[in-house]
């Protein structure tokens, strides 16, 4: 993983907003879309001593590579990845994976980039886990050339933990192309097994579950896995990476932010991609999971008049005290 050290890059402004010279803003675009699809910037300063302090900084900082976008229906900007359920309550149906110990498969999340930023390390298993598309489609390619074909074609794909519809369902290949024939990865299996519960037509054929099987041990042959330390800040292209995690004891006092983040040169998406982003053109400000009282359509999809409502809405108070 490529690693570069926060203090010999950024510069904070006065406003709170971090300023990384356009050299490594190119270097780090030609990583994430071109290279690993991930990165590691190490020694951002934490200080946990105001929380609420520690999260607008963060998400000051998310602003220097992109735009945040709502992460759940109550409309969180940034999440704490911990375990809220282990001792407290069992995990149900809509228990989201940032909020308990369990491992995470390999998948993607709802959003162009994401930040995760390490707070403290977890005492026990807890590694984020990465591998780069790039590497799941060359060997298939080269080893399995009809399961690649395979994973092209479309697949139910179950919406239900995002959206709170049961039964909502859509299709998409696993593997997929943009106008330019940028090679597009979007898997989590375990939404492609609960798409069967609901509608028996869903169900997998023979060959899709084959299929599926070797690419999960494609998978695990080639992923890293990585401890996010106090400081660190990864950042992950979601449409070039699948990331997962392992488990970490029930309890332990794990703690890293996560901010999903919409990018201002974000490639068109195929037209399918359209229920996961809300908006697929290129460039236009989109992702996320949204609620009922603020849609991702109450925003721009002007990336810029985007950013700028919702940097209005993320730093209302503080925008108050300086007017």
């Amino acid at each position: 993983m490529k690693t570069f050290e926060f203090c010999k890059i950024f510069t904070k402004k006065k406003n709170g907003y971090f300023i990384c010279p356009p050299n490594y803003m190119k270097e780090f675009k030609n990583i994430l879309d071109k290279g690993d699809g991930y990165l590691l910037i190490k020694g951002f300063p934490v200080s946990t001593k105001n929380v609420n302090a520690l999260e607008t900084e963060l998400l000051k900082l998310s602003f220097t590579f992109g735009t945040p976008v709502s992460q759940s229906n109550k409309n969180n900007f940034i999440v704490r990845v911990e375990d809220i359920i282990g001792k407290n309550e069992p995990s149900t149906s809509l228990t989201r994976g940032y909020e308990y110990s369990g491992a995470l498969p390999p998948h993607n999340d709802r959003c162009d980039l994401f930040m995760l930023v390490g707070i403290q390390a977890s005492s026990q298993g807890g590694k984020t886990r990465l591998i780069n598309s790039k590497i799941i489609c060359n060997q298939l390619a080269n080893d399995y050339p009809d399961v690649y074909e395979i994973l092209q074609r479309d697949f139910p794909v179950d919406h239900s933990k995002f959206t709170e519809k049961q039964g909502d369902i859509s299709s998409y290949p696993i593997i997929s192309q943009t106008t330019e024939g940028d090679i597009l990865f979007w898997y989590t299996r375990p939404f492609i097994e609960n798409a069967a519960k609901f509608d028996i037509k869903n169900g997998l054929k023979k060959e899709q579950v084959r299929a599926l099987h070797i690419l999960d041990k494609i998978i695990e042959e080639n992923i890293e896995a990585y401890l996010l330390q106090k400081g660190d800040v990864l950042l992950v292209n979601n449409h070039k990476t699948l990331h997962g995690r392992q488990k970490f004891l029930e309890g332990d006092k794990r703690l890293l932010y996560r901010v999903w983040l919409s990018i201002p040169n974000g490639k068109k998406l195929p037209t399918k991609y359209l229920k996961l982003f809300g908006r697929v053109q290129e460039g236009t400000y989109r992702g996320g999971v949204w609620s009922d009282q603020l849609k991702l359509t109450d925003i721009s999809p002007n990336f810029e008049t985007a950013q700028k409502e919702i940097k209005e809405l993320l730093f209302a108070n503080e925008n108050n005290k300086r007017n």
